[in-house]
């Protein structure tokens, strides 16, 4: 009976994900090769940057920023809801991106995921 605990317990965490269910598939989608990509890194740590993926908002439309982990040439990409690829900026996230003229309008409304340097 504890050997069954044990495994179900083992069982369950093992599908546990790292980023929320109510996210567009194609999200889903590159969370799980970012994630796989992270475990590759934590060996070569190539920058201080971390990837990241978090959703913006400005009330009608959103969009997700994922930080690179690069500061060089693109260090966050700019994705629309449908994930077409809008534009990429700075940190700060400011200006035209697309059809989007002000950038700055969008306020975080969570992350998404990040790469966690500890995870084994």
């Amino acid at each position: 009976m504890v050997l069954f605990s044990i495994l179900l317990v083992l069982g369950l965490n093992s599908c546990k994900k790292d980023y929320p269910d109510d996210i567009p598939e194609w999200l889903k989608k590159k969370v799980r090769k970012l994630d796989r990509q992270d475990r590759l890194h934590r060996e070569s740590r190539r920058e201080v940057y971390l990837m990241r993926i978090d959703e913006f908002s400005d009330g009608q439309e959103t969009i997700y920023r994922m930080v690179t982990g690069s500061a060089f040439p693109k260090p966050c990409l700019i994705y629309d809801y449908d994930g077409n690829e809008l534009c990429y900026s700075s940190y700060k996230g400011e200006g035209v991106c697309g059809d989007i003229e002000y950038l700055e309008h969008f306020k975080k409304v969570r992350e998404i995921w990040h790469e966690d340097p500890t995870k084994k």
